[in-house]
């Protein structure tokens, strides 16, 4: 008679034993606000604030931005919103842009920084304390390469900010590296990474969307809210 314990045991091995799903964490806080927490797989991503019951999925590569509601089972499909128009608009604010390099700056999250001081027409926006040191030892290149996907880049939208918030979005990150402060001027507030994680565990579901939830097109329920506006 042939036993088949020794398959069972395998089988229990590979199934309760199996490494969980991981990614590189990212934590943050912006003055006045909960902690953030940013699980980054390659183009990937998923945003959580301690303070809310939502979160955020988005995939550069795709150019997919969603915004999932756990609480009423819905998901907003942001992702015309970030589907890669008004580039003509992002180059004309590049040219008015100056990124200076003022030397060194604290170490954060346990990285030495790089001091940028960033203007739009003259005028001091922000600054920004940065690490491309962080980017090559959590291997965020891909994320960096994607971080101007993450904002509007609709003319519509775009016109709404004022300068220096399309510039903080626009910035070219890959070049100066993680932003692990920002200082913002006008607001007086700050951005601040708090800790860098690899080999997270990432929360149940991941990156996908829930496939039992009921989908609408916010973004395109924006623009041609906005549409109508500029009539």
């Amino acid at each position: 008679m042939k036993t088949y314990f020794p398959f069972i045991f395998l089988l229990v091995a590979i199934i309760f034993f199996r490494p969980a799903f991981s990614a590189t964490l990212i934590e943050s806080q912006e003055s006045g606000a909960g902690i953030q927490k940013t699980w980054v797989d390659g183009t990937q991503l998923r945003v959580e604030t301690e303070d809310s019951a939502q979160y955020m999925l988005m995939d550069f590569s795709q150019h997919k931005l969603y915004l999932v509601h756990p609480e009423n089972s819905q998901v907003m499909d942001m992702s015309k919103i970030v589907a890669g128009f008004g580039a003509d608009s992002q180059d004309q604010l590049i040219s008015r842009q100056t990124v200076l390099h003022l030397g060194k700056g604290p170490v954060i999250a346990g990285y030495q920084t790089e001091h940028y001081s960033i203007n739009v027409n003259g005028e001091k926006c922000f600054d920004s304390f940065t690490s491309t040191q962080a980017v090559d030892d959590f291997a965020l290149q891909a994320f960096i390469d994607g971080m101007k996907e993450m904002f509007p880049k609709n003319d519509l939208l775009m016109q709404k900010e004022d300068p220096c918030s399309k510039a903080e979005k626009i910035l070219d990150y890959k070049q100066i590296g993680l932003p692990l402060k920002i200082s913002k001027k006008n607001s007086g507030k700050t951005y601040v990474v708090i800790k860098l994680e690899k080999n997270a565990s990432v929360p149940e579901g991941g990156f996908t969307v829930p496939q039992d939830f009921h989908i609408i097109d916010y973004g395109e329920m924006i623009l041609r809210i906005m549409q109508q506006q500029v009539q």
